[in-house]
């Protein structure tokens, strides 16, 4: 981290870096079995010069600039990315997977990246080999047709595995041959040890909406193969040991995640009353109880609260006790009254999705009149423009 006051001159160069370093990546072919085909990943786009990227001039611009010693914390950009979701499609006769080009539902990207960790790189080199053993979802087929349509990689940072889970269009495990495919890859690689796990899972494409797990519990989970339960990883040396399953979110870069958290635990009062909103599986707020007084936190993810418990377990009593977690979606916790002035908060952390804060949270802020410690975790600029205006 440190303290980065931009000159015009500064972005103009670094603007122009980024754009060469543009047409570099845009310039780069892929030989598929059929054709040549430009290939562009759009997450490299601004690898070479971080600090140019639009957002970061939009953020300085919104916070005040110069006028301010803010920090932007450069993290690597290469080899930080320990979960990729990639889209598998049917294109042009053949089945691919990747990134899909930008504004479409077509697959455009490679599927590796020097964003990606090896063991994730690896792993997805492995089921890109057996690709052609799989039909691939094509868009706009009928649901429950039996396809794949997503392949979701995260890396189990302690034994450099990764889970893997094979995201079919279909709405019960019929899916024979993904199986067979799920056992080869597993079996294959074991000497090399690149799976930690395997898993399936069944959902019909007319029941997304948006998401790739669903919440309702309308899709059917399975494991192909390995072990079951969640992987599970530390943030810090000393820290508390965190759980993931399957279908709960893991941020992406987790080693840079770890300065804002350790910015937040800085940051908390001795004896402050914590409530963390979009808590997932705790990864924020398990770490303030050294310092609060008490922590309540809560997300709409029914599959959370059994990789809660197995972090509670790990933890001494004196610390468990001051831990509560419940499974509810933010809007319900804020209008019972959870952030009032009368309630048991002078902490409150918020880690929304990229759509933002929902609007009964705002509403609760708006009508506060105590004075209470905001620390929000944004994942969308604009969402968070929206709800700082």
């Amino acid at each position: 981290s440190a303290s980065l006051p931009m000159s015009t001159s500064m972005r103009a160069k670094l603007e122009s870096l980024s754009r060469g370093l543009k047409r570099k990546a845009e310039g780069e072919r892929d030989v598929s079995s059929r054709k040549r085909r430009v290939v562009t990943d759009e997450s490299r786009r601004y690898a070479g010069a971080p600090l140019s990227a639009p957002v970061v001039g939009r953020w300085w611009a919104y916070l005040g600039g110069g006028r301010k010693k803010w920090k932007i914390a450069v993290g690597p950009t290469e080899g930080y990315r320990s979960v990729a979701k990639l889209s598998v499609r049917r294109q042009d006769g053949e089945t691919v997977m990747g990134l899909f080009a930008s504004g479409s539902r077509r697959v455009a990207g490679p599927a590796t990246s020097d964003a990606h960790t090896f063991a994730v790189n690896v792993a997805i080199r492995a089921v890109e080999a057996k690709l052609g053993a799989v039909r691939g979802y094509e868009n706009g087929e009928a649901a429950d047709s039996g396809t794949l349509n997503y392949a979701c990689f995260a890396e189990h940072r302690p034994s450099k595995t990764t889970r893997l889970v094979l995201v079919a269009n279909a709405s019960d495990d019929r899916v024979a041959r993904l199986r067979g495919v799920a056992a080869e890859l597993y079996e294959n690689n074991a000497k090399n040890r690149v799976f930690h796990s395997i898993h399936g899972y069944y959902r019909p494409v007319d029941r997304h909406d948006g998401a790739i797990f669903g919440r309702d519990d309308d899709g059917e989970w399975q494991l192909l193969a390995g072990p079951d339960g969640p992987i599970d990883d530390r943030l810090f040396p000393d820290g508390p040991r965190l759980f993931y399953g399957a279908s709960c979110f893991r941020q992406a870069n987790l080693d840079q995640f770890a300065h804002i958290v350790a910015a937040i635990r800085d940051a908390t009062p001795q004896g402050a009353r914590v409530v963390e909103l979009y808590a997932g599986v705790g990864l924020v707020s398990f770490h303030l109880l050294r310092k609060a007084a008490k922590v309540d936190a809560s997300d709409e993810n029914p599959a959370n609260i059994a990789c809660v418990r197995r972090t509670l377990a790990t933890l001494e009593p004196g610390r468990r006790k001051k831990f509560a977690y419940e499974t509810a979606p933010a809007a319900d916790v804020a209008r019972r009254g959870a952030l009032d002035d009368d309630a048991n908060c002078d902490f409150l952390i918020v880690d929304p999705p990229r759509k933002g804060l929902c609007q009964p949270v705002i509403d609760a802020l708006l009508r506060r009149t105590k004075a209470m410690t905001l620390a929000y975790v944004s994942c969308g600029f604009d969402a968070f423009q929206r709800d700082a205006d």
